[in-house]
């Protein structure tokens, strides 16, 4: 016996764009407020923990260059 078939649910696509303005945004902001040295990691952490800038961070390059200003990251 096989389960009664189900209709393919609609998967909403991510906008890298609109993302990548709203996290460097906020970033920016944290890298501006703290004096401390963070890490890429670290600041992940701070903006929800989701993975952006450690697994997702060519998808987002305003990020990137940001992050690369303040040396969190290496220019490669």
């Amino acid at each position: 016996m096989l389960p009664i078939a189900q209709r393919t649910k609609h998967v909403d696509r991510i906008d890298w764009v609109k993302r990548d303005i709203d996290v460097s945004i906020i970033v920016d902001e944290i890298l501006k407020s703290t004096d401390e040295r963070l890490t890429r990691a670290g600041l992940d952490r701070m903006i929800g923990g989701h993975g952006w800038l450690t697994s997702k961070i060519s998808k987002l390059p305003n990020t990137k260059c940001l992050l690369i200003q303040h040396r969190l990251i290496s220019d490669s």
